[in-house]
This record gives structure tokens, C-alpha cells and sequence, in this order.
């Protein structure tokens, strides 16, 4: 990794202290989020609607990295059909989301499971507080 000069890290702190401030606000409304991700893939379900992947144009909800660090340090190590249940997205959309990630944010560990790589969780407790 390439050595950081002043300057970026200046705005580097400024982005994190405003990203600790929103992260802080949407706490209070998360359990609402999730429930209505929660009811949104229930619809789906329902009417066998398949999921648009995002991508080439394509519309439809965004699967988060926020949204699955949340998951795994909230959780532990999971499955995608586990994650995918958690955060309201089908786990297509999540499998690929980990495997897009992987080695960066996200490891393979035993049995198909996935974890956060070592340290990625302490930096997300430290943004939360």
C-alpha cells in the first residue's frame, strides 16, 4: 500500500468523521431497514419474481458492503443463504458479492462459510463508536 500524504489523510479523517455520523443516525432506523429488505425478498419469494442484477445498466436494489460487514460481525462466520436471509437479497446476489470481494474484505473458511478477513472487524467496532 502506497504511503498516504497529509493532505489525504486529512480528508480521509473528515469522510470518516462524516460517515461515523450517519452510521450513528441510521442505527436508530436499521431494525426498519432490514425489516423492509425482510418483506421485499418475502415479495419476490411470492410471486417468483427474479432478482436484476445490478450491473450493465440494470436496475434494482443494491446489495451493500456495509450491509454484509454488518452481518458477519454481528454474526460470525455464515453461509450465503444465511447472509442472504439477514440482509434481504437473494443469494445469488450475495455469493456474488462475496466472491467479488474475496481475499480483499471477505474469506472463504471450512464448509462454505464466509468471514470477515482478520482485522476488518475491528475496524468496523471502531467506526461505530
Amino acid at each position: 500500500m502506497e504511503k498516504l500524504t497529509k493532505r489525504t489523510e486529512s480528508v480521509l479523517d473528515i469522510l470518516d468523521e462524516q460517515i461515523e455520523d450517519l452510521e450513528e443516525r441510521l442505527k436508530k432506523v436499521q431494525p426498519l431497514i432490514d425489516e423492509l429488505n425482510k418483506l421485499k425478498q418475502t415479495r419476490r419469494v411470492l410471486l417468483s419474481e427474479k432478482s436484476v442484477t445490478v450491473g450493465g445498466g440494470h436496475g434494482g436494489p443494491t446489495l451493500s458492503m456495509e450491509e454484509v460487514v454488518r452481518f458477519l460481525s454481528e454474526h460470525g462466520p455464515s453461509s450465503p443463504g444465511e447472509i442472504a436471509e439477514g440482509v434481504g437479497f437473494d443469494v445469488h446476489r450475495v455469493r456474488s458479492h462475496l466472491s467479488r470481494h474475496t481475499d480483499t474484505r471477505y474469506e472463504n473458511v471450512a464448509n462454505g462459510s464466509w468471514a470477515l478477513l482478520e482485522g476488518d472487524e475491528d475496524e468496523l467496532e471502531g467506526e461505530e463508536e
